[in-house]
């Protein structure tokens, strides 16, 4: 796989944008290459469970093509969030909340703003927009 920010071709279908995120938390591998599926999709999904965190104790989502489930849980007063992925196995980690939320939206917006200029016609405005609200709701 090649990393979004070093990718130089065209995006044929900007339907099917396969690819994965690797997310390791804690010396926790929690997300892997091995984990591809569609990853414009995934990014989204990621977002809306940021989005719901904001307002609720846990957000879940899915991958879009495959059995593979990321839970997000807050601990300590919200301070921290646990965040189980069950795929083949269960793996969990545990970071503070404004890491982990920085971290993604940072590399969400790098993703969305890379796919905007290799695939002219994707929508990333939509995405853009959302990722800046749920930095804002964090205070980052």
């Amino acid at each position: 796989m090649i990393p979004v920010d070093e990718f130089t071709g065209l995006i044929r279908d900007i339907d099917y944008i396969e690819g994965a995120i690797d997310l390791t938390v804690g010396g926790v591998q929690l997300l892997s290459t091995s984990m591809w599926d569609l990853v414009d999709q995934l990014w989204a999904y990621l977002i809306n469970s940021l989005e719901d965190l904001a307002s609720q104790d846990t957000a879940e989502t899915c991958f879009p093509d495959q059995p593979i489930t990321v839970r997000f849980s807050k601990e300590i007063e919200g301070k921290h969030v646990r965040i189980d992925v069950r795929a083949h196995s269960s793996m969990s980690a545990r970071i503070e909340t404004t890491t982990l939320v920085d971290a993604l939206t940072r590399e969400a917006r790098k993703f969305f703003e890379a796919l905007r200029r290799v695939a002219a016609t994707y929508p990333a405005t939509g995405e853009l927009k959302r990722i800046a609200a749920v930095r804002a709701t964090f205070n980052l």
